[in-house]
């Protein structure tokens, strides 16, 4: 959001992003249901494209995973 402010001109960028660090969504252990279908959904929308084009957008492009996990994949 920094990026975008006052129309680009509050900030300015010095170089890419140096390290991506792992994000989540919280789901209640039990909740196998909401934690699958959180998962189908964001692998689908890393298959069509706009994932990626969302992180583009903000300047996140170089962070990006090629697929979701549960747990970190562990």
């Amino acid at each position: 959001l920094a990026r975008k402010a006052d129309g680009g001109k509050a900030f300015e960028v010095v170089g890419e992003q140096i390290d991506a660090g792992p994000f989540g969504i919280a789901v209640k252990k039990d909740n196998t249901g909401l934690r699958d279908a959180l998962k189908e959904a964001v692998d689908a929308i890393i298959a069509d494209g706009s994932y990626q084009k969302v992180l583009d957008k903000w300047g996140a492009g170089t962070g990006a995973i090629d697929k979701a996990a549960i747990n970190g994949g562990k």
